[in-house]
Formats: C-alpha cells, sequence, structure tokens
C-alpha cells in the first residue's frame, strides 16, 4: 500500500487517475484540497490518499474523515478489520497564530477520527511536519532507545 502524503491534483484531476489506476488492478482513494476558484501560482498544494494493489482475500474500506488533510482506510479480511491506516498530512508549523490554529485543528479531527474507529491496530503514517526536540539531552540515536512498539 502507498500513502500520498502530498500530491498536487485537482478535484476534476481525480477520477482520471482512479481510472488508471483500477486499470492496473489497483485500488485508490484520493482526496483533493485545491480550490478550484484559486488561480494556481507558485507551489500549490493539493491532497492526500491511498494506493493499494487489490488482493483476492482483502478489501479496501475508506474511513471517511471531514479533513482535506486526513485520509484512512480499513483493510478488511473474513468480514474483520485486521488493520486500519490512517495517513497525516499536517500544516507547517511555525508558530504564527493562524498555523498555530490549523495545527491543533487537524490535531483534533485526527483524535475525533481515531476515537470514532472500531477497535482494530492502527497505523498512523504521512507527513507530521514536526522536528523533534533539539537539545544536549536528546542522543542523535534516540530511536534506538526509544524504538516504535506494537501495542
Amino acid at each position: 500500500m502507498i500513502f500520498l502524503s502530498e500530491h498536487w491534483l485537482s478535484a476534476h484531476e481525480l477520477p482520471t487517475f482512479n481510472n488508471h489506476f483500477k486499470d492496473m488492478n489497483m485500488w485508490s482513494n484520493l482526496k483533493s484540497s485545491m480550490d478550484p476558484e484559486v488561480v494556481l501560482v507558485g507551489r500549490p498544494h493539493g491532497g492526500i490518499g491511498f494506493v493499494a494493489k487489490r488482493l483476492a482475500n482483502i478489501v479496501y474500506k475508506p474511513i471517511v474523515v471531514d479533513s482535506d488533510r486526513i485520509s484512512g482506510v480499513q483493510l478488511i479480511s473474513d468480514g474483520k478489520i485486521i488493520l486500519t491506516v490512517v495517513g497525516v498530512y499536517l500544516p507547517f508549523y511555525n508558530s504564527t497564530t493562524d498555523q498555530i490554529r490549523l495545527y491543533s485543528e487537524t490535531l483534533d479531527v485526527l483524535q475525533s477520527t481515531l476515537d470514532n474507529m472500531d477497535p482494530s491496530p492502527v497505523m498512523i503514517v504521512g507527513d507530521m511536519n514536526t522536528n523533534l526536540p533539539q537539545y544536549q539531552g536528546l542522543s542523535r540515536h534516540w530511536h534506538r532507545t526509544h524504538p516504535f512498539k506494537c501495542i
């Protein structure tokens, strides 16, 4: 499965890409966050989504999320959710009031999404746009002493 944490596709372009993936025996669920009323200048921001190879024993069920920065999919096998993948594209955090508000709102939607899901193992992937603390007490090998743990 591929998670696209940023693409530059407008809403009217998504069906073309979804059909292309379907022709390749792939499943896709893409969202666009581009405003069709705005003339694009410079580097646009687009959207997020998932692309996955179709497998005989897996059903991909998109999770409805009211945010263009969060996307989710449940992988179902034999009628049971075996994994939920939530993709995020958090806004860049630069300490301005508007960015703090947008960052907090996106985290609130993410928390609400997680709270309202059926129980299953969850994987959160994407672009967190967050700096880790940079102080002398944090070893540059911190990830080795604090590895990811699956519960």
